[in-house]
């Protein structure tokens, strides 16, 4: 019956995907009882909703549209003050630079277009800017803009752990951070953890030391990666590293795309933000909300289809990014599929605890992954809490070459007496050998 109140073209992957799924569930692992069959009916409900984004119409706003966004913005952004803050040419550019999102919405009063955008002068305070436009139709190319339906929303939020602008242009997300119940059992952890929460707090007020601390690290990245381009080359290496591939077009295509930009550094920062936030945090916060209720006698079941949704939520996310033809999307795509299993399995290593089956054996780049996320948080509070004022650009620039070939050396097995990196090791450890 859901099947059939489909549209066609939606219908025919549907029932192929549901169908094939359920199949798979019951004969993989030899369901029988009424209780693991429904447990599996609901896993395959879930995969169900998953949005297929490469069937849905891609709608694009006019330009007439987006200069009036764009206009409306620069005013709401003044009234917050951000004008007096970053100054009139830097507000003007940010919004320029910054991506649109486009929402198709049919109503009974007939065709509109929601333009969004979050603007962000610093990573945690955002500024959401919402507006819709009246059309004829869908594909129309008449509007007009709904006055009283523009507004902004200024949130403030911080992790403690690092954007990828204030790491290397490259910083895994947050979602993947471990959060154990028995934290007694995890002194190494819990110690981060604990850092990591204070940073949090002092980032929220901009009179803290830290706060200024990390404005100023930031811009003196700006400055560097403008200036010398040996830094995106070495920023292109790693990603080569972490993609497990010494050639790959997607890369290269972009890389090449950012030779050409003014901004590079920050436009790959936020495209790499954009990818985990996307592919990663949003199945993840999907999979909490529909299946953690789930009944099962058998954890090892709830492993599997575990797995099996996370695997292709992560999968439909990548497979919609690739059908654009932008640098950015598709290099977002094939970065996405590098990264989507061993993603799923550092989640699938806290769940573990929560839902009481085995934790999966990880492989050696998902060891080096985790790594590299505790790695993150300690250079992340290191230089908020240690750094001097008066650091130098030629001083700070050795430094982010010494990040990057670290990064880089650990996702290719290679070796390190890096502070750091060893105390990052010893709380993967811990982690693991608790497991």
């Amino acid at each position: 019956l859901r099947a059939r109140q489909m549209a066609p073209s939606y219908r025919k992957r549907k029932i192929t995907t549901s169908t094939g799924l359920y199949a798979r569930m019951m004969l993989t692992h030899k369901i029988t009882n009424s209780r693991e069959i429904a447990t599996a009916k609901r896993v395959v409900d879930i995969l169900q909703s998953v949005q297929h984004l490469s069937e849905l119409g891609q709608i694009k706003p006019k330009k007439q549209e987006i200069d009036a966004f764009h206009l409306k913005a620069l005013v709401l952004l003044q009234q917050q003050g951000v004008i007096d803050t970053v100054g009139l040419e830097e507000a003007i550019s940010l919004i320029h630079r910054t991506s649109l999102e486009t929402t198709p919405i049919e109503t009974a009063h007939g065709a509109f277009i929601q333009l969004h955008q979050v603007i962000s002068s610093f990573p945690g305070e955002d500024f959401e800017i919402k507006g819709l436009f009246r059309r004829d139709s869908a594909f129309s190319d008449i509007s007009m803009p709904i006055k009283e339906s523009f507004h902004l929303t200024k949130t403030i939020h911080q992790s403690g752990f690092p954007h990828p602008l204030q790491y290397i242009g490259m910083a895994f997300h947050e979602c993947l951070f471990p959060h154990p119940h028995k934290l007694h059992l995890f002194p190494k952890l819990s110690a981060l953890l604990q850092v990591k929460h204070e940073i949090a707090e002092k980032l929220l007020s901009p009179k803290e030391r830290i706060h200024k601390k990390a404005k100023q690290l930031l811009q003196m990245r700006y400055t560097l990666f403008k200036e010398k381009s040996s830094l995106q080359a070495l920023l292109k290496t790693y990603i080569q590293a972490l993609c497990q591939t010494e050639e790959s077009e997607e890369i290269n295509s972009y890389f090449e795309y950012l030779e050409q930009e003014p901004h590079a550094f920050e436009q790959l920062s936020c495209a790499h933000a954009q990818m985990s936030e996307c592919v990663f945090a949003k199945p993840i916060a999907y999979f909490r909300h529909e299946f953690l209720d789930i009944p099962t006698q058998d954890p090892e079941k709830v492993l599997a289809a575990s797995r099996l949704i996370l695997e292709t939520q992560i999968e439909e996310m990548c497979s919609h990014l690739s059908l654009e033809a932008e640098p950015k999307t598709r290099y977002q795509s094939a970065l996405g599929r590098a990264l989507g299993n061993p993603v799923t399995s550092l989640y699938l290593l806290q769940l573990s605890e929560h839902l009481g089956f085995s934790p999966p054996q990880l492989t050696q780049f998902e060891k080096a992954m985790l790594t590299s996320l505790f790695r993150q948080a300690l250079v992340f509070a290191d230089e908020l809490h240690n750094f001097p004022d008066d650091i130098s650009l030629e001083m700070f620039e050795e430094y982010l070459v010494e990040q990057i070939e670290e990064e880089t050396a650990l996702f290719g097995n290679i070796p390190s007496s890096h502070p750091h990196t060893q105390a990052a090791i010893e709380i993967a450890d811990e982690l693991l050998g608790s497991h």
